[in-house]
């Protein structure tokens, strides 16, 4: 019988091509750092059902103090750049993480953090994420905006507001105990909080 170690390459190689929309994966930006990713009171972005190598950024200019991947797998890498170009992802690699749900990172002192991305069966190497199979790099594959604000427990449905009006409602998810207007009771949806209790922090 070949040792194990012979068809590790392969198994990796069959992760890396498995689809990955199917997946579930959410990718999360947290306004406190006292979240420790957690759902809760807490407020937060999310990017639902987000494809491997896709960014999660907003347009939006505020300081998020965690970053979290919900889904992702023990052999799943997920890691938060600084903005480069018009992707939010296209930046320097300020911190990664392999590791499973929830995968949390925390960067109280990295106000330059912008987007997040994960990859599936990938590591960080030198700066970048390269697929733990061939060591080529895993590069982004396009960014995209929140669909989802959750505010201390309340989640607002984004894709169908105004500019203006997701930057009005992302301010009062900076805040402590805001008041939300009536006028956003359009949006409200219910979310269930899907992330888990394990913790995992970089």
């Amino acid at each position: 019988m070949a040792p194990l170690m012979t068809y590790v390459p392969a198994f990796l190689a069959v992760l890396s091509a498995l689809p990955t929309l199917s997946l579930a994966v959410e990718l999360r930006q947290y306004f406190s750092y006292y979240s420790n990713c957690r759902g809760g009171t807490n407020s937060y972005y999310r990017c639902t059902n987000i494809a491997s190598g896709t960014c999660c950024g907003t347009s939006q200019d505020f300081h998020f103090w965690a970053y979290s991947c919900v889904g992702c797998a023990r052999y799943d890498t997920h890691a938060v750049f600084t903005r480069g170009g018009a992707n939010n992802c296209g930046g320097s690699l300020l911190a990664a993480r392999t590791g499973a749900n929830p995968n949390c990172i925390l960067l109280e002192d990295f106000p330059s953090a912008d987007g997040h991305r994960w990859c599936r069966a990938c590591s960080a190497r030198e700066g970048r994420l390269v697929d733990t199979a061939s060591g080529t790099e895993v590069k982004c594959q396009g960014s995209v905006e929140p669909d989802t604000l959750t505010i201390e427990g309340r989640s607002f449905n984004l894709t169908a507001m105004s500019l203006a009006e997701k930057h009005d409602l992302g301010q009062l998810a900076a805040q402590t105990g805001p008041d939300i207007p009536v006028g956003f009771n359009t949006h409200e949806i219910q979310v269930e909080d899907t992330s888990e209790d394990e913790e995992t922090f970089i």
